[in-house]
């Protein structure tokens, strides 16, 4: 799915007129969605879906990206 989504984009943005080029690095993009919930469960699921993402998960994911964190708020 992630990556179908991505090819779409890519090309919306190429019909707009952005050089896009290259490809993401799949090993990250896959890192950055394991951290969190066991979706193979359906409570791991619905967790996901009832109490969000936890701070630390939420660092942990900035830090796979190694992006800066942003929040005004510091969440």
């Amino acid at each position: 799915m992630a990556r179908d989504t991505y090819d779409k984009l890519k090309g919306f943005g190429q019909q707009r007129g952005c050089g896009c080029h290259g490809d993401p690095d799949w090993d990250v993009v896959r890192k950055f969605i394991d951290v969190g919930y066991d979706r193979a469960t359906l409570l791991g699921a619905g967790g996901e879906y009832l109490r969000g993402v936890s701070d630390e998960q939420l660092s942990e994911k900035i830090g796979i990206l190694d992006v800066p964190w942003r929040s005004r708020t510091g969440r």
